[in-house]
């Protein structure tokens, strides 16, 4: 083999060991490098958190009233239905008041009645004291009533001539029957006037005779003016009853809102105290919920709440806590407190005995460093694996605010640093790590 030949047998040697060196390495540095735990890492950023506790409840009116029977009686018609608006003293149910009205209108008439009696024996009553204490005023007032009763003849004896034309006119067809009968119902007026003039004459004959028969007539008549006068005071509060009576079968919105309910039809007979409807103030809104009194304890007026609906899972709705209540009680294995969350206006969309999903805000914090709570080693004091130039570092961590799934790192770390999340093997502090592609 010449010199040529053994030069390139000695370059052929080195290369093959070269590439042997070079492979050899690269395993070495393969293994150290699979030996590394495999990490995931997150930025610190910054967004807004907040603190709230979480529950469910039901919508509410704010007002409500349920419309019962005052009275027993029977649905003639149905003014306002179920999902009908109201307004303030509008009618909602309209019940038959035939038998109502016609005793408003008798007890109407007994009392004209009686005033109308009233009046007569009060004329009877002053002529009588006046005529009982003055002799001439006696002969006054039997010369009236004689006057009266001359007058009353006459007119009777007028009405009687007329009537026996009537009747001949009549029964040769030379008059009309309701003439006849209208001349015949003028002689009975007569007939009754006379015979009332009459006794007022008689009465008069005995006051002129007789002081002392005035003054038992006098008395009389003070007694049966005090009787008409009680007359009057129960015909009084008969009626009174009774259009109390119809007001209460006459049932009225008591203010502005909506009959969420009624279960009636017409023709229907109610009892007293049977309820005709429900009606709400549908335009002002509640939330009434039962929070565990854990969480009721870091509950104060005014929290600002967000309240979200299943149907509309893209819309929230504000609202604020308006009352806890100082009371808790158990409800099964559980033991809640009652609060109440009134809710802004503009809340159309969610309708009463709707359940809803509310967070009750107790802290608010906007643009501030937060992490994943899953980052945060939850020792004491808490900390992080810091991530830095593929080296593991421990880091501890002041913390804030959290959420469900983030929380507030007001310690430690800043905007932007790497935090090791989760890792294939517990970490130790100072160790090379390989983060996870």
């Amino acid at each position: 083999m010449g010199q040529g030949g053994g030069a390139a047998v000695k370059k052929l040697i080195f290369f093959i060991t070269l590439a042997a060196i070079v492979v050899a390495g690269t395993i070495l540095v393969i293994g150290k490098t699979s030996n590394l735990p495999t990490i995931e890492i997150v930025k610190v950023e910054r967004k807004d958190i907040s603190d709230y506790i979480k529950a469910t409840g039901r919508v509410e009116a704010v007002v409500e009233k349920v419309i019962r029977a005052e009275e027993e009686g029977k649905i003639l018609q149905l003014v306002k239905e179920e999902g009908d608006t109201v307004k303030t003293g509008e009618e909602l149910v309209r019940f038959d008041l035939a038998d109502i009205d016609d005793a408003v209108a008798r007890a109407r008439l007994e009392i004209e009645q009686v005033q109308i009696a009233m009046r007569l024996v009060r004329m009877k009553l002053d002529a009588s004291e006046r005529t009982y204490e003055d002799p001439a005023e006696r002969e006054s007032y039997l010369k009236d009533r004689e006057d009266g009763y001359r007058q009353a003849a006459l007119s009777k004896e007028a009405a009687e001539r007329e009537v026996n034309i009537a009747r001949e006119l009549y029964a040769i067809q030379a008059e009309s029957l309701l003439d006849l009968k209208t001349k015949e119902d003028r002689l009975k007026k007569a007939t009754i006037d006379l015979q009332q003039a009459e006794r007022e004459l008689e009465e008069a004959r005995k006051y002129s005779a007789d002081k002392e028969q005035s003054g038992i007539n006098l008395s009389a008549l003070k007694t049966e003016y005090e009787k008409a006068a009680n007359q009057k005071k129960l015909a009084e509060v008969n009626l009174r009853e009774l259009l109390r009576k119809r007001e209460r079968l006459s049932p009225i919105a008591p203010f502005n809102g909506r009959v969420t309910m009624c279960d009636l039809k017409e023709g229907m007979i109610v009892t007293t105290g049977q309820p005709l409807m429900t009606i709400a103030d549908t335009g002002h809104l509640r939330v009434r919920a039962e929070i565990d009194e854990l969480d009721a304890g870091r509950l104060k007026e005014a929290q600002e709440a967000v309240i979200t609906f299943g149907a509309f899972s893209d819309r929230t709705f504000p609202g604020r806590v308006s009352r806890v209540s100082p009371q808790a009680r158990i409800k099964g294995e559980r033991t809640v407190v009652e609060t109440i969350i009134l809710l802004a206006e503009g809340t159309e969309l969610l309708k009463i005995a709707n359940q809803v999903d509310i967070k009750i805000i107790r802290e608010k914090k906007r643009n501030v460093p937060v992490l994943p709570l899953a980052a945060i080693q939850r020792e004491t004091p808490p900390f992080v694996w810091l991530h830095h130039g593929g080296i593991a570092r421990k880091m501890e961590v002041g913390l804030g605010l959290s959420d469900v799934d983030s929380i507030e790192i007001v310690q430690g770390l800043k905007e932007g640093d790497e935090v090791i999340i989760s890792s294939s093997r517990p970490l130790r502090d100072g160790e090379k790590v390989r983060a996870q592609e």
